[in-house]
């Protein structure tokens, strides 16, 4: 039973999942993008955060404002 439960833990812990969405608006021209992310497992999971920090530095450079 210790050996099932070892198991599962660790595949929890290696299969790590992220989904990541933000949304921007331009304050002039009203435009709306949005920056997504998806990553799975131990590297697709950092991987998503990391796209998804350089799309908000890529709005943010742009002029847009994030929707609450």
């Amino acid at each position: 039973m210790k050996t099932l439960f070892a198991a599962i833990a660790l595949t929890a812990l290696l299969s790590s999942c992220a989904a990541l969405s933000t949304q921007y608006q331009h304050p002039i021209t009203k435009e709306t993008k949005k920056c997504e992310a998806f990553g799975i497992g131990w590297i697709g999971a950092p991987a998503a955060f990391i796209m998804q920090e350089q799309c908000k530095g890529e709005m943010k450079k742009a002029g847009f404002a994030k929707i609450q």
